[in-house]
C-alpha cells in the first residue's frame, strides 16, 4: 500500500510543480507594465475638475497560464479518484465505472436522489464509493463544500470540482486581470491645488476605472498628470462556474492543493494501512 500511497504523492507533487510553473507565467505577465493602455478624461465642473483614468485595452491571458491551472486541477481531482479506488471493493464493469472520490454542493446530491421510477438521478456515494471500509463514508462526507463550516477549507473541494468539470468539458478557464489596488501617482505643475485622489479595484478591463483625482487650477498656467500604479492579479472572470466566479485563482488553486495534501489524504490513510 505505500508504493500505492507513494504514486498519489507523486501526482500531488505534480500538480503542486503546475502551479508554480503557472505563478511563474503570471507574475510575468500581471507585473508587466504593457499589461493594459489607458487614458485620462477631463471633466470640468466650475472651479473644480475632475481627472479620471480608464482602462482602453487588455492583453489576453497567457494560454499556458490557464493550461497549468486546468493540468494542476487535473492532477488533484485524479489523485482523488486514485484514492477511493484503492478505498474500493467494485463488482462488475459498471460498478468500476462509477468509483470516484465523491464531491457534492449539498447532502442530496452526495447521498444520490431517486428519480420517478425508483433509479438514482445522481450517483450516490453507495455507487461512488463500493464496499467501503467502516468509516469512510462518514470521513470522506465530512470533507465535502457544504461541510465547510466544520470542515475549514472543504469548500476547496467544491472549487476544483467547478476548475476540473470546466476544464474537462468545455474551453480552456476563463481568467483574467483584477485590479487588486491602486496607487494614483499625481505630478502637478504651476498653479494647481489637488484636493482628492482615488484608487479602484475590479476586474482589468476595457473601461474600468483606475482612478479619479479631483483637482482646482489657479488663473495661472499648470498642469497635472495621473499615471496609476496598480497591482494587478488573475481571477476567474464571471463566465466560469458561481462556485469560483470572481475568485483569486493562485488563491484558488493553492487552497486545493494543500487541502487535499494536508486533509484529505491524512484523514484517509489510516483505511489504507
Amino acid at each position: 500500500m505505500a508504493d500505492k500511497l507513494d504514486d498519489i504523492m507523486r501526482k500531488l507533487t505534480r500538480a503542486g510543480q503546475h502551479v508554480r510553473m503557472a505563478e511563474r507565467i503570471g507574475n510575468e505577465f500581471f507585473g508587466e507594465p504593457k499589461l493594459y493602455t489607458h487614458r485620462t478624461e477631463r471633466q470640468d465642473h466650475g472651479s473644480t475638475t475632475t481627472l479620471t483614468v480608464r482602462v482602453v485595452s487588455v492583453q489576453p491571458t497567457p494560454p499556458m497560464f490557464v493550461v497549468r491551472i486546468g493540468e494542476a486541477a487535473h492532477q488533484l481531482r485524479s489523485a482523488l479518484d486514485h484514492v477511493m479506488w484503492m478505498l474500493s471493493w467494485p463488482v462488475g464493469k459498471k460498478q468500476e465505472q462509477q468509483v470516484e472520490f465523491p464531491i457534492a454542493y449539498t447532502r442530496a446530491e452526495f447521498v444520490g436522489r431517486k428519480g420517478r421510477k425508483g433509479i438514482d438521478s445522481l450517483p450516490g456515494m453507495r455507487y461512488r464509493m463500493p464496499r467501503v471500509a467502516r468509516g469512510v463514508r462518514a470521513v470522506v462526507e465530512s470533507l465535502q463544500p457544504y461541510n465547510s463550516r466544520k470542515c475549514p477549507g472543504a469548500e476547496s473541494l467544491g472549487h476544483l470540482r467547478a476548475i476540473s468539470n470546466w476544464d474537462k468539458h468545455r474551453t480552456l478557464l476563463a481568467i483574467a486581470g483584477n485590479i487588486a489596488a491602486v496607487e494614483p501617482e499625481v505630478s502637478a505643475y504651476g498653479d494647481v491645488r489637488i484636493l482628492s485622489e482615488q484608487g479602484f479595484s475590479g476586474p482589468l478591463k476595457p473601461g474600468a476605472v483606475m482612478a479619479r483625482v479631483e483637482v482646482q487650477f489657479g488663473p495661472g498656467q499648470s498642469y497635472v498628470s495621473v499615471k496609476p500604479t496598480a497591482t494587478l492579479q488573475p481571477f476567474f472572470d464571471d463566465g466560469m462556474p458561481e462556485e469560483i466566479r470572481g475568485l483569486n485563482v493562485g488563491w484558488v488553486v493553492t487552497g486545493a492543493c494543500a487541502f487535499v495534501e494536508h486533509t484529505v489524504i491524512p484523514k484517509l490513510k489510516p483505511f489504507l494501512i
